[in-house]
């Protein structure tokens, strides 16, 4: 459960970065790019 809860505090503020970086360039950015990041 620990180390669970530890992936999901590292991962929030990681995918709050990647969300602004990716608003911040004004380009087209569709579901299929982002999931594409993700993975």
């Amino acid at each position: 459960m620990l180390l669970y809860l530890a992936v999901v505090i590292h991962n929030i503020p990681e995918g709050l970065a990647v969300g602004v970086a990716n608003a911040t360039t004004g380009l087209s950015f569709t579901w299929m790019s982002a999931l594409g990041l993700a993975l």
